[in-house]
């Protein structure tokens, strides 16, 4: 407990705290006292390839949005400054904002949740961000094969 509370501390006289940044650095948790934050340029995120019917960690650039994020991390409690260990032209090259999720992970869990909810076309449910067809239908035979779902497309009820 004491290592994860440790960040949220105040930090003592001449300690500086630097973050290096992860997709922890992009979220709205602020850490009082850090004044660096040291940007690679790096992001581990799931992709899903429902050709291969698996999920996968993949390191790929972070995008622009989140560059930008990250770099907010540092002087949010006093002044701060970001190193970032990619250059202009390479930061140039990184996408705008980065995919939804939605659009790259495992639709299964997510599936299964509507059909529990009582969406009946799942195909036609409204969203945000659509993900791919062949996203949708793997889910739905992950879950038949795996009778979740029931060949009307209604979700099992679990045994008593």
């Amino acid at each position: 407990y004491h290592m994860q509370t440790a960040p949220f501390q105040k930090s003592p006289p001449n300690v500086r705290k630097v973050i290096f940044a992860t997709t922890i650095a992009e979220t709205s948790v602020t850490l009082p006292d850090v004044t660096l934050v040291v940007d690679c340029g790096f992001v581990k995120q799931p992709y899903f390839d429902s050709k291969k019917g698996f999920e996968r960690l993949l390191i790929t650039s972070t995008s622009k949005s989140s560059a930008k994020q990250r770099a907010g991390r540092a002087g949010r409690t006093a002044p701060g400054k970001c190193f970032r260990l990619f250059t202009r032209d390479a930061s140039e090259q990184f996408d705008t904002r980065t995919p939804p999720e939605i659009t790259r992970t495992s639709l299964s869990n997510f599936v299964l949740t509507l059909k529990t909810l009582g969406v009946d076309n799942i195909m036609s449910f409204d969203m945000l961000s659509s993900p791919s067809v062949n996203a949708m239908c793997f889910a739905l035979e992950e879950l038949f094969a795996r009778i979740a779902l029931q060949l009307d497309e209604t979700h099992t009820e679990a045994p008593a």
